[in-house]
This record gives C-alpha cells, structure tokens and sequence, in this order.
C-alpha cells in the first residue's frame, strides 16, 4: 500500500513539474499577456486594457508596416516595454509634414500613409525644433503610437532595432 502511494506522488509530482516547466517556456518563448499603461494607443488600445504578446509571431517572418508591437526601450528608470504602431521599415525614409506621416523613395517622390485607426482629425506633428525627416537605418523599425500628441515614440527616441521588439500584441476584444 505504501508503495502504491509513493508511486502516486511521485508521477503527480511529475505531472505538475511538467506543467510548470511548459507553462513557463510557453509565457518566456511563446505568448505573454499584458496591459496598456497610459493612453499613447488610444482609440485602438486604451489605458487598462488586457492583451497577449505573440513573441512568436517574427521567428520565421519580418515585423509588417502597421503591426502593433511591444518594444523595450530605455526609459527613465531603465528598461521599459511600450506598445507602438510600426510605421517605418528597414531603409525607408518617413517625412512628417502637413500633419501626416509620408514614406519617401530614393527619387524625392512621397506617398501619404493611409491610417483608418486614428481619431478623425488627428495630426501628426514632430516637437518643436524636432527633426521631420527620418532615415530608419537596416534592422530598424520606426514606431509611434496611435494618440499622436501622448505618444513618447521614434519622433523622440528615433528608430528601434529589431532586436528590441518583443513581439506583435493581439487585443483580446
């Protein structure tokens, strides 16, 4: 009988160590939740709001114009993570002007960006006496939030490298 028992802990032992140990690699390597601190992503994401971090979804395929990401940048108390909306990619040139976001070629020709998720109305300005032109350099990634005027983001910090993105959020809603 005691056998019995001592078997029965050990394999629940085993059951539960198991679990942890997949539970663990899953929220490390896999999926994370989170939650949005402050109102840089409103109307899209709006301060409180519960999301995942797919950090699996760049192993095998680049970030995407548009894609919402969670990025670690130095902040004022260290390393931080914020949520931000790509805009600019490897190479590309951003202009901010006439309070839009405009992608520059190589020719000088500028096409305005389509951004359907901003409030009506929203313009995109740079700080006073900020640089307006943006060359994002190879692995990085130009990112600002979607509440243009409380949004801390690469009008302020310049672009991201790659390695900083943590990976795409997914809103639960």
């Amino acid at each position: 009988m005691f056998e019995k028992r001592k078997e029965y802990i050990n394999s629940m032992a085993m059951i539960i160590a198991q679990i942890i140990i997949l539970s663990s690699f899953t929220r490390y390597f896999i999926i994370e939740p989170g939650r949005v601190d402050g109102p840089s992503m409103e109307p899209t994401f709006i301060d409180n709001e519960f999301f995942l971090i797919n950090k699996a979804a760049y192993f095998f395929k680049s970030p995407e114009r548009f894609d919402v990401v969670q990025v670690l940048v130095e902040g004022k108390y260290g390393r931080i993570s914020v949520i931000k909306r790509i805009i600019g990619l490897p190479s590309e040139r951003i202009v901010v002007e006439g309070g839009k976001i405009w992608i520059e070629t190589a020719d000088g020709k500028k096409t305005a960006l389509d951004e359907p998720y901003l409030h009506y109305g929203t313009l995109t300005k740079v700080r006073f006496g900020a640089e307006s032109r943006f060359t994002i350099p190879v692995n990085h990634y130009f990112i600002i939030g979607d509440n243009r005027g409380q949004s801390t983001d690469s009008r302020d910090i310049g672009s991201v490298h790659r390695k900083q993105i943590n990976g795409q959020v997914v809103q639960l809603n």
